[in-house]
């Protein structure tokens, strides 16, 4: 069994593993660790977890986790047909308007388990970008006078959800309302 599968099986077996749990328990170098994580995070089979609040000092270990993904074709299935029930006999650009700000605010819904109390708005801002790439929504942001100037790299709803409209319309709140979170 090559390292990749033993990563693999050992993460789906425990849910999620540091490189030094996978070291030990795996009797490898954290190095050959470190490689083949590279390597999974790059593939997207596997995702690190947002930090965790960590009350000592340093900063936590990053947790990896074994990502599960439904076939393609299901997933646009499923996604294409939940969309045109939510559309049926509605205005159906209102509708996904409304759609899309309900989507966007779940998403950020998400980074709300994982925010971190009293932190600068910096790394707050820092974590939420953190987690929504693991929906593979990749942001970048820059400080600016006015606040955080939140820009999208590279998404990958477009990838399930066959109507750009929506994908653009989604894309478009999530800026604005990370953008309205931090403006002062």
């Amino acid at each position: 069994m090559n390292t990749f599968t033993k990563i693999k099986n050992y993460l789906e077996a425990h849910a999620s593993a540091t490189v030094s749990q996978l070291s030990r328990d795996l009797n490898l170098t954290k190095a050959d660790i470190h490689y083949h994580i590279r390597i999974l995070l790059k593939n997207g089979e596997i995702a690190v977890l947002p930090d965790s609040y960590q009350a000592g000092a340093g900063r936590p270990a990053r947790q990896f986790v074994r990502l599960r993904s439904a076939p393609d074709a299901l997933a646009r299935f499923l996604i294409d047909h939940l969309i045109n029930l939510h559309l049926q006999n509605k205005d159906q650009q209102s509708s996904r308007e409304a759609l899309a700000e309900y989507l966007s605010k779940c998403l950020l819904e998400q980074y709300q388990h994982f925010e971190v109390q009293h932190a600068s708005p910096a790394v707050r801002l820092a974590k939420i970008v953190k987690n929504l790439s693991t929906f593979g929504i990749h942001l970048r942001w820059l400080a600016g006078k006015d606040g955080p100037m939140v820009s999208l790299e590279k998404e990958e709803l477009s990838t399930l959800i066959d109507d750009p409209v929506l994908v653009e319309a989604i894309v478009r709140d999530l800026l604005l309302r990370i953008q309205k979170m931090f403006i002062k």
